[in-house]
């Protein structure tokens, strides 16, 4: 889980409904588009940049944004609030590794009953179908998956540099990484601020 309970985050959104507006709602939730397959990659919640700016800036571009953007950067503190963290804990990256077999053990279980369940597609494998399953499983096996948030990074860098001449292997620098909170935002926001406006 993650160690480090104070960290800033960057919420990138439209600019819609001005400074006052956003300040008092930010950070607003990324919700999936049900029937199709753009999904969230974490699941719905309410994502921020970690760290840095600088993927905020990115994917306020990338989503070219017509009426212009803000950037809200805030303190978050998870006090002793669980939080998966995919980034900097290794047995976290094992603990969901085992919960992603346990959820495709109990989908292809679910799917066969005809059980009511989330919109999930497991044929493609997508990090977020799983959280929302496995969200879905912790209302029947509570305690199975009762994170608040998950911290995690896509392969995209800026640059990567070898360990050594002899190796492949390589070091990946100023990765994109976001958190992204499930629900009740303001729960581990102490603080909050307009960082850019565009």
């Amino acid at each position: 889980m993650l160690k480090s309970r104070g960290t800033y985050g960057y919420h990138t959104c439209r600019k819609e409904g001005g400074e006052d507006y956003v300040l008092k709602n930010a950070p607003f939730k990324s919700v999936n588009c049900p029937g199709t397959e753009h999904r969230q990659w974490l699941g719905e919640g309410y994502y921020f940049w970690t760290g840095s700016d600088r993927y905020a800036h990115e994917w306020a571009k990338r989503n070219r944004f017509r009426k212009g953007h803000y950037i809200v950067k805030a303190q978050l503190d998870f006090g002793a609030y669980p939080v998966l963290d995919l980034v900097g804990e290794v047995e976290d990256q094992e603990l969901f590794m085992e919960l992603i077999q346990h959820a495709k053990t109990h989908y292809t279980k679910a799917k066969k009953s005809g059980c009511d369940m989330p919109d999930v597609n497991f044929d493609k494998e997508s990090v977020g179908d799983f959280i929302i399953f496995l969200q879905y499983l912790d209302l029947l096996e509570p305690g199975i998956f009762n994170f608040v948030a998950v911290k995690a990074q896509d392969q995209r860098s800026e640059m990567t540099v070898r360990f050594s001449p002899a190796t492949s292997e390589k070091l990946s620098l100023v990765t994109r990484q976001q958190i992204c909170i499930f629900s009740d935002p303001d729960r581990y926001i102490t603080g909050k601020s307009l960082h850019f406006e565009s």
